[in-house]
């Protein structure tokens, strides 16, 4: 016979009866299942939360206004909301940009946003604009980066309502969105 020091886990496992492996592997599954949805936000499925992290989805908000002078726009907006434009490409429809490096009150600690935006075009004088902000921490703590996607931050509405103001602008005779961002 062994010591009473063996594991209920080890025998499980080892074990020759289906019975009992099937319901040690029912119990990990649940324990599995509780430990994934402790990080999820209330109301959220684990589905959603897995896909969220995978494959995020962007905001999206439609603007009147022919493709060039929303994409001009739209890189004018990311310049007001204190991003550096990193890449910018009128033909893809993409735009690229990150904010200053940010310290923290701890110690060895720094933080860093990225936004991607894709500006397309369906019909004429309507274009879409998605948007994706991330954010990446780097801390002593926790060696290496996290790259996380941001779901709800204020960031989004303050991008929205400056492509708006730039397009406003741009509506005026001789002036362009980029003229906004100055």
């Amino acid at each position: 016979m062994k010591s009473s020091g063996v594991s209920a886990l080890c025998i499980a496992s080892r074990s020759s009866n289906p019975r009992k492996r099937v319901a040690f592997l029912l119990g990990c599954a649940l324990a599995a299942a509780a430990l994934g949805l402790a990080g999820c936000e209330s109301g959220e499925t684990i589905t959603e939360h897995i896909s969220q992290r995978i494959a995020p989805q962007p905001k999206v908000q439609m603007f009147e206004g022919e493709q060039r002078v929303v994409f001009e726009a739209a890189v004018a907006a990311v310049k007001s909301i204190d991003f550096r434009v990193t890449k910018a490409g009128a033909a893809q429809g993409l735009i690229q940009g990150i904010s200053d490096v940010q310290g923290s009150d701890t110690v060895n600690a720094a933080r860093q946003y990225t936004i991607e935006v894709r500006v397309r075009s369906y019909e004429a004088k309507s274009t879409e604009v998605s948007v994706l902000l991330r954010i990446q921490e780097e801390s002593a703590a926790f060696s290496g980066a996290t790259d996380l996607p941001l779901k709800d931050h204020r960031l989004y509405d303050s991008y929205f309502e400056a492509i708006q103001q730039a397009l406003q602008v741009s509506a005026k005779p001789g002036v362009s969105p980029a003229d906004s961002a100055k």
